[in-house]
């Protein structure tokens, strides 16, 4: 039982951390108007309608909404006026777009009216900041990447292109965006561990002239770069951290074991920033429909056969691709239908009609940025993956209202719990002699 101590001390750490968290962020502004020059902290966040900056002022983060076609960059000093959100959550909602922001350092967000950017060189980033020196530097190489790839690509499919290689959402046109989102896509077009895994394997592959522990530290590197590129969100460091322990875990010659990978993953980031295990609905969902194929998936194969009568008769691949839908719908679907008080029950069939053409669209997007003529290729298999969502979220009732209350939310995850404590429960016992 003494592996048991260095968690529940990192454990103990987050809990204290989320306790003193807001402590240590100065007071939100109250409502009115602010004319403020301040300084952006991160490249901006493109939307259809308008871009997110990130900036600081005066020790506080802000949130600034400014029109989608003004060119500025991380690093750039802005002076804005511009009117206070109100970012109180409404009664009954149980989403908490205060708490989310202040997981992100920001205490105000703002409609701007008035925006005058003052560009900063990489010169003048190095003498001062080196942090943004970086940060120019990578936003400056991923916007060099999309104009060299995006010029043979079309609409939408660049959209989708671009949601693939590096999880940005900002080019998918509103329809299709909304028609990913009722037929339970969206996963799709978000940077996984599905994305660091083909990161690694292509890694290792290009890597192959050097030794064994030389490719492996090579690929840590190359996913490290990955998650700098689309941005270290949550999810995607949770993907990437397990990603790289399972690499550590081949270096030094142990047994690699995805769960406890997945934990530590979790344990990290709740330990640097604790209300991303509280408040990041994205996080929770990558978190939790890992889990479920590493703790669920096994229990559906063993059962499967003795609920559907027709079970042997399909082909493996569909099998394969209904249980890995199956469980992750059924970890999540509290999630959506809490937050957004909304089901899908087409997500399952939609899930297993693009299962096919998923790594196809991946593998040649990669591709593509080598030999960019291949893009007409993926043009097509994009067009299916497309057609998939558009059909699916216009079935009927496709997307429904289904509001689950925060005790039926915690009643459903209580008893899968006791569900799968009773299937574990032998091995249980022999781990932990119970």
């Amino acid at each position: 039982m003494k592996f048991l101590y260095i968690p529940l001390l990192i454990l103990l750490g987050i809990l204290w951390r989320f306790s003193t968290y807001e402590s240590h962020l100065l007071p939100p502004l109250s409502s009115g108007f602010l004319t403020a020059e301040a300084l952006v902290l991160d490249a901006p966040d493109r939307r259809q309608a308008e871009q997110r900056l990130r900036v600081e002022w005066e020790g506080r983060g802000l949130l600034l909404k400014i029109d989608p076609y003004l060119l500025v960059r991380v690093g750039d000093r802005v002076r804005f006026s511009g009117q206070i959100l109100d970012i109180e959550a409404r009664e009954g909602e149980a989403f908490s777009y205060r708490h989310y922001l202040l997981m992100l350092g920001i205490q105000n967000a703002f409609k701007v009216q008035y925006l005058e950017v003052e560009p900063m060189t990489l010169e003048e980033l190095f003498r001062t900041d080196w942090r943004l020196f970086l940060l120019r530097i990578l936003e400056d190489v991923r916007r060099g990447f999309e104009a060299y790839l995006k010029p043979w690509y079309v609409e939408p499919e660049w959209g989708l292109v671009s949601g693939l290689l590096l999880g940005s959402r900002a080019g998918l046109e509103p329809k299709l965006a909304a028609a990913f989102r009722d037929a339970g896509l969206m996963h799709l077009i978000a940077v996984s561990g599905y994305n660091i895994s083909l990161v690694v394997a292509a890694a290792i592959s290009l890597l192959g002239f050097l030794s064994f522990r030389k490719r492996l530290v090579g690929s840590a590197c190359l996913v490290t770069l990955f998650v700098l590129l689309v941005g270290p969100s949550a999810s995607v460091i949770r993907a990437a951290l397990m990603g790289c322990l399972a690499l550590f875990a081949h270096f030094t010659g142990r047994r690699s074991v995805a769960l406890f990978s997945l934990l530590w993953g979790a344990l990290i980031i709740g330990l640097i920033n604790p209300y991303r295990l509280v408040y990041d609905i994205g996080f929770q969902l990558s978190f939790l429909a890992t889990l479920s194929l590493l703790i669920f998936h096994p229990v559906l194969i063993q059962f499967a056969p003795r609920i559907l009568p027709v079970w042997e008769r399909w082909p493996t691949f569909l099998q394969e691709s209904f249980l890995l839908a199956f469980a992750a719908q059924v970890f999540t679907f509290p999630i959506t239908a809490y937050y957004f008080q909304t089901f899908s029950w087409v997500t399952i069939p939609a899930n297993i009609a693009v299962a096919p053409f998923l790594p196809v669209a991946m593998a040649l997007s990669g591709a593509s940025i080598l030999f960019p003529p291949i893009s007409l290729l993926n043009i097509g298999v994009l067009k299916i993956i497309e057609t998939v969502a558009l059909v699916s979220a216009a079935l009927p009732f496709a997307s429904f209202q289904f509001p689950l209350t925060l005790f039926e939310f915690w009643l459903f995850y209580l008893g899968l719990a006791f569900a799968l404590f009773l299937f574990y429960k032998p091995t249980l016992v022999r781990a932990f002699r119970l």
